[in-house]
């Protein structure tokens, strides 16, 4: 059981822009079973989450009520059941779990996704920079969510002849921010050395300025952490 979770999380999280089916024109991928399975292992309320859940989708349904004339009924329902699934898993998350660990080997789970999304990553620059090519953008557009048709989409807008590498995913940016949540669960879990250095190292080859922006956010925070003299904690607010 430990092996089978650990390797559908890994599956999970390296295919998240990869559908396996489509229902009324919305794709399915393995990250919509690993949310269900959360769901129905640690999804769990207290009653103050219960009301902010319930509140939150009533908020939501009145207001499609309200413009129901020009609602595309489909297209609603869509977007509706994601964001409660959404709500449902982030208020969830405030809760206690410990009654509810999955046996799963999160250190593994790290290193193998920080291997294969910076090693395709890695490959896609090598091949724009010493074959001219970029076939390997689209090399999973049967199965991607990915509407893009050519690589000049995600040609660096600073960097004129860069063409930022996706890895498995559909846009530059989506690649910057699962290395960025890797390095977040990292640090926070097994604190391994090559798993913090190369979502790093993702996230500097994707030239993903907002995702860097967040990168320097979250390691000033841990800093300011990690400070325990005042004095230190001004000094580096003023600087």
């Amino acid at each position: 059981q430990r092996t089978f979770l650990s390797y559908f999380l890994i599956l999970s999280i390296v295919s998240q822009s990869l559908y396996i089916f489509k229902l009324f024109n919305y794709a399915f991928s393995l990250s919509f079973f690993l949310v269900i399975v959360y769901i129905a292992t640690r999804g769990r309320f207290n009653k103050i989450g219960l009301l902010v859940y319930s509140a939150l989708l009533v908020f939501l349904l009145l207001n499609a009520f309200a413009s129901i004339s020009n609602l595309d009924i489909l297209e609603f329902f869509k977007s509706f059941l994601l964001t409660a699934i959404f709500l449902f898993v982030y208020i969830s998350t405030f809760n206690d779990h410990s009654r509810f660990q999955l046996k799963i080997n999160y250190s593994q789970v790290l290193k193998v996704v920080t291997y294969i999304i910076f090693s395709y990553g890695a490959m896609q620059i090598a091949e724009g920079y010493f074959l001219q090519s970029h076939s390997s953008w689209f090399f999973l557009d049967n199965v991607s969510i990915s509407t893009a048709t050519e690589h000049g989409r995600f040609e660096a807008v600073n960097f004129l002849g860069y063409t930022r590498p996706v890895s498995l995913y559909y846009e530059p940016s989506f690649f910057a921010l699962t290395a960025l949540f890797i390095l977040v669960v990292n640090d926070n879990t097994s604190s391994i050395r090559v798993v913090r250095v190369l979502s790093i190292l993702s996230i500097l080859i994707s030239f993903s300025t907002t995702i860097l922006i967040f990168l320097i956010l979250y390691y000033a925070i841990e800093m300011i952490k990690n400070l325990n003299n005042k004095k230190s904690i001004l000094f580096l607010i003023l600087s």
